[in-house]
């Protein structure tokens, strides 16, 4: 660890890796520590981004792996894997007037009266999840069961993190919000040419689905 940070030796912390990031952290989530310093700012930026949903998940955090919008009184989530377009598709919404949230890490919260986003005047109700597929040569849009959802959102959450009592508090936020929130799977053609069409659609069909 870099000189000057706390002794990550012991069994109060664990040995963190994902998508070539190392690091440590503290079981309760109250500190963390990357193995490396880069020399880059940029990249150290995007080293400590990667550790966030496992630092989170042991404090009993959830971070959904989502870009997120606002519109109206509801926040909304496009959930999917590194390259699915999340911050594209959130970047051409912004163009269309809605509040941009997350690009990528979604952070969640589960208060009483359901699903809800953080937010500077206080708890946005999550009111859709979208998860986005690229794949497709033709945009459709098809509901989801709650144990669809669930699947999906165990598919799309940091598994590499192997602790079984983070998991089961995890699995059970996943269970909530399936069972709380619409989702859908949202295929959208790969094609930057007929984005913006997309875009009217998806304005005019699916996020009003709790307006």
């Amino acid at each position: 660890a870099d000189s000057g940070f706390p002794s990550t030796e012991g069994p109060d912390w664990i040995a963190l890796g994902h998508s070539g990031v190392a690091g440590w952290a503290r079981r309760d989530g109250s500190d963390a520590v990357l193995a490396h310093d880069p020399g880059d700012p940029a990249v150290r930026a995007w080293q400590v981004r990667q550790l966030i949903p496992f630092v989170a998940a042991l404090s009993n955090r959830l971070v959904l792996h989502a870009a997120g919008v606002r519109l109206d009184r509801f926040a909304y989530a496009f959930v999917g894997a590194s390259g699915r377009g999340k911050s594209t598709l959130a970047q051409r919404l912004a163009g269309r007037g809605l509040e941009v949230l997350a690009d990528d890490l979604l952070p969640c919260r589960l208060p009483q009266d359901g699903p809800a986003v953080p937010h500077h005047q206080g708890m946005t109700p999550l009111g859709g999840l979208f998860f986005l597929d690229r794949r497709g040569h033709e945009r459709h849009c098809h509901p989801l069961t709650p144990v669809q959802t669930l699947t999906a959102l165990a598919e799309n959450g940091f598994g590499e993190l192997a602790e079984a009592e983070v998991w089961s508090v995890q699995f059970d936020a996943y269970h909530r919000i399936a069972a709380d929130v619409p989702a859908f799977h949202l295929v959208l053609p790969n094609n930057l040419d007929t984005l913006e069409s997309s875009i009217d659609w998806l304005l005019a069909d699916l996020l009003g689905v709790r307006r």
